[in-house]
């Protein structure tokens, strides 16, 4: 049982890391013509009010990616 409950959490850790590589690139180019993506940095952790899947990771990269952009 603790092998499924691993490969579950690696799974959606890995869903979230994807969101949030997407959503950074999003942000950082977002209304921006020509943009070229940026590499993104490394996914942080979920905070406990986030679910671990893919639309909350990108919505955090998003946000990250346009912050930086600024």
């Amino acid at each position: 049982m603790l092998v499924i409950l691993t490969s579950f959490a690696e799974t959606t850790t890995d869903k979230y890391c994807e969101g949030f590589e997407d959503g950074y690139k999003a942000g950082y180019c977002y209304e921006v013509v020509g943009c070229i993506e940026p590499t993104p940095p490394i996914c942080p952790t979920p905070t406990v009010n986030c679910s671990t899947g893919y639309k909350c990771g990108y919505n955090r990269g998003f946000a990250k990616g346009k912050a930086d952009q600024d």
